[in-house]
């Protein structure tokens, strides 16, 4: 139990010394019986004009953390709610939205644990259907997922299953 309370501080750590504070971050970690945790974080970082999406992984074998990755896009638009579920394989699923200048996006990426690389940006909803807004992601043991969104205007729900 105490390496997981160390691992989980390691993570917190990270943050407070490498990125300053025009930087939000989320960190999610997933511990199992046996085995050792597995942590992604993801944050959003200012480029002076922008907020844009950001993740990094700890490689748990080697105790290392590999490079930090923009995740987004690099378009002229600003990420605020984002969320990233994990599951006991180490698959990763990121949503965010984006406000692109017009309205708000709903954007997806995955990180493969086999390669530890993230996957190209997807727009999951944009805002020529309906304006989305704090989307919430969930896997199964599988690897398929369903992201969900609030709408704007009508104040529905919107949703896209994946594999």
């Amino acid at each position: 139990a105490s390496f997981f309370f160390f691992f989980f501080i390691i993570c917190i750590l990270f943050f407070f010394f490498f990125f300053n504070d025009t930087a939000t971050t989320e960190i999610y970690t997933l511990s199992l019986h046996d085995a050792l945790p597995i942590c992604i974080v993801i944050w959003t970082q200012y480029d002076g004009q922008n907020n844009h999406v950001w993740a990094n992984h700890f490689d748990p074998v080697l105790k290392t953390w590999d490079v930090p990755e923009l995740i987004g896009t690099e378009k002229e638009g600003n990420v605020s709610s984002y969320e990233i579920a994990l599951n006991a394989s180490g698959l990763g699923v990121a949503v965010w939205e984006e406000y692109d200048g017009t309205g708000m996006n709903s954007w997806t990426n995955r990180f493969d644990p086999n390669t530890k690389t993230w996957g190209t940006a997807e727009l999951i909803q944009t805002h020529d259907q309906l304006e989305a807004y704090g989307p919430k992601i969930s896997l199964d043991v599988a690897g398929k997922g369903i992201a969900i969104w609030g709408q704007y205007p009508d104040l529905g729900i919107g949703e896209n299953r994946f594999e």
